[in-house]
């Protein structure tokens, strides 16, 4: 099956503090930053904030929007004077970690028949361990950690020394009360080998070309979908799972140049809007997205293209072993309300970017919110999945293939041409 995900799962409640462990490389940096940091709502500390940010939606709402696998990405703040573990992109959470576990917790309780898949790791590394997976934090502090999120979720956490997930029907998950489903990184430190988690490294995470190599990001989607019958087939083999990232990087030269257009507008001009502009490589783009959820929005306009082609692929193949397919889960920027994702030019948190003459003055801000049918495609892609070769339910299969149908007719892919904003109808 095909589980809807988002990248950097918490990252809509993000501090204006750097984590200590914000900057992977730069360990020593990040810790004077997370030190000397001030809460400036204007300043630098909020523009970091706007490029670590990826999500809009709280934890409860995603989930009420189809989420299913989370990503979680948490750091144990040990310069702090009374350290704890905060989620992180960047950024520390404005809460400790503890707390969004709780409201998934409250979540699946009030869910009794849902099963949630989370990934706990520093920054979505698999198989990293010791101080590189979770810097300057002892083995004792984390088996801590892990004890109070098993505890937590008491009741419903699966135990994989009863449950083998390549070879347990979703119903006998539900039945067993085994919803809560943890894969862990640094697998063995963190939760000393607790038969209540599973390894990190078992996450078979496919990472791709950015938005600003848009050509060579649709063709590896295509491979990768494509492929991705055979590749879950393989991964199951081995207990794995196939998680594939749609979430993608972002150029380096539109971090600078986004900085010295907001900090020092006196010294900047035309020129620097379009070399960063440059960066993302898109025929026409004149503008310099200020904010990572407006390149998330930009990708997900291209996103939706490979997505889409994906389903048709499943909705007309005689066999989906044969048709184009979806992952295990793919994880994605800018999820919506309705379960869609974002790939209009409206930022989430409100501010419209289109300015372009080129849209009718009855509706200059026409495609503001428009987003793509993200969660019903994938939900339909399993609907045809448990569907095949099941000629007894066909009628109940007949019925919920229309309802997703009708369901994806409400957010199709939609396709406008606005070339100061970096979407056209006819490329890549």
């Amino acid at each position: 099956m095909a589980l809807l995900s988002v990248s950097d799962t918490l990252s809509y409640d993000l501090s204006t503090r750097v984590s200590d462990g914000g900057a992977d490389d730069f360990i020593k940096l990040a810790e004077v930053l997370h030190q000397y940091t001030k809460v400036v709502p204007t300043g630098a500390e909020d523009y970091i904030r706007q490029q670590s940010q990826t999500q809009d939606l709280d934890i409860t709402t995603q989930l009420n929007n189809g989420v299913r696998f989370l990503d979680l990405r948490i750091m144990y703040e040990y310069t702090d004077k009374n350290p704890d573990w905060y989620s992180l992109h960047f950024m520390e959470s404005e809460s400790p970690a503890l707390k969004y576990f709780t409201e998934i917790k409250q979540w699946m309780d009030a869910h009794p028949s849902e099963i949630v898949v989370m990934w706990v790791s520093k920054h979505g590394s698999q198989c990293s361990t010791g101080f590189e997976q979770y810097p300057n934090t002892p083995v004792n502090v984390k088996q801590a950690y892990w004890q109070k999120i098993s505890d937590l979720f008491t009741g419903i956490i699966a135990d994989f020394s009863v449950t083998k997930l390549n070879e347990t029907m979703i119903a006998d998950l539900i039945s067993r009360n085994h919803r809560a489903i943890f894969y862990v990184s640094d697998y063995d430190e963190f939760t000393n080998k607790s038969n209540l988690a599973m390894d990190g490294c078992q996450v078979d995470n496919w990472l791709g070309p950015s938005v600003d190599t848009e050509l060579d990001a649709k063709n590896w989607e295509i491979t990768s979908f494509t492929n991705a019958y055979s590749t879950k087939k393989a991964d199951k083999s081995q207990n794995k799972f196939f998680l594939m990232s749609l979430a993608t990087g972002v150029p380096g030269l539109q971090m600078a140049l986004a900085a010295k257009l907001r900090f020092l507008p006196d010294r900047s001009d035309e020129a620097d809007v379009l070399k960063c502009a440059g960066a993302f490589a898109i025929p026409g783009l004149s503008w310099c997205p200020p904010t990572l959820l407006d390149i998330a929005q930009l990708e997900n306009y291209y996103k939706q293209i490979t997505l889409e082609q994906t389903i048709q692929s499943a909705l007309s193949a005689k066999q989906l072993s044969s048709a184009m397919g979806f992952p295990n889960a793919i994880y994605i920027n800018a999820v919506d309300v309705d379960g869609t994702i974002r790939s209009g030019t409206k930022v989430m948190w409100g501010k419209e970017r289109d300015n372009s003459t080129s849209l009718t003055a009855a509706a200059p801000y026409a495609y503001s919110e428009t987003a793509y049918a993200y969660s019903d495609t994938l939900i339909l892609y399993n609907v045809l999945l448990g569907c095949e070769n099941k000629p007894a339910l066909a009628a109940q299969c007949s019925v919920l293939k229309k309802t997703y149908e009708a369901r994806r007719a409400i957010h199709p892919a939609t396709y406008w041409t606005n070339e100061r904003l970096g979407r056209l109808e006819s490329w890549p």
